[in-house]
């Protein structure tokens, strides 16, 4: 990715139906970065279903990581920072495309 210096790549997991009670995030909000985030994530976790999501961001050498709603269903914890998630279809590809560009690029 050639002059780019933010890439975020969405990683959705569970869906359910029902209503929403407060979103759980362990994202600080303390600067401009964490509150586009926030403000992106909280819009994507309005969506009826959403159970959790959790944002990665690569920034200037620097890993950002944000995590909203809950890894299970009905648990009440917040997603783990290194929790293993299910890809589908059109993420793969997209995660791919991204790790190759990297590769290409040597950012990796």
């Amino acid at each position: 990715m050639k002059n780019t210096s933010l890439l975020i790549c969405l990683v959705t997991i569970a869906f359910s139906a029902g209503a929403q009670s407060p979103i759980m995030s362990d994202n600080p909000l303390k600067s401009h970065l964490d509150s586009a985030v926030g403000k992106a994530a909280m819009a994507y976790m309005a969506n009826a279903g959403t159970v959790g999501l959790s944002i990665g961001v690569y920034r200037k050498g620097q890993q950002y990581i944000y995590n909203y709603g809950e890894g299970i269903k009905g648990s009440k914890k917040l997603i783990a920072p290194h929790q293993f998630f299910n890809l589908g279809s059109v993420a793969k590809t997209f995660a791919g495309t991204m790790l190759a560009e990297a590769v290409v690029e040597k950012e990796s």
